[in-house]
Formats: C-alpha cells, sequence, structure tokens
C-alpha cells in the first residue's frame, strides 16, 4: 500500500474537451420547432437552451 504523508498537488492541461448533446434529435423538426418555442418562452435556462438549439440547428 503506497502512503503519501503530505498534501499532494496536481496541476493538468486539458488538450481537448468532447461533450454530446442530447437536444431531441429523434423527433420530427415540426416537433424540434414547438419545443424550441416552448423553451423560448420558458425560464431563462430554457431560453438558453433554445439559443444552443438554435446554433446547432434543431
Amino acid at each position: 500500500m503506497c502512503r503519501i504523508g503530505a498534501i499532494v498537488g496536481l496541476r493538468l492541461q486539458v488538450l481537448s474537451l468532447e461533450f454530446k448533446a442530447k437536444l431531441s434529435q429523434n423527433r420530427s423538426a415540426l416537433e424540434r420547432q414547438r419545443l424550441r418555442e416552448q423553451y423560448e418562452a420558458g425560464t431563462a435556462r430554457e431560453g438558453e437552451l433554445a439559443q444552443w438549439m438554435q446554433r446547432l440547428g434543431l
């Protein structure tokens, strides 16, 4: 068993970042449009989601 007798700090450099956005891609264009409109009329965070959907062409 390895024991460290002091506080150890690390510094990491992020070289890349990948993510997946699940934004109703499996729905029809009309359904996505309706969802986007509902998000636009909702809370501030939902509005941000609607903007992302628009940017991504969803």
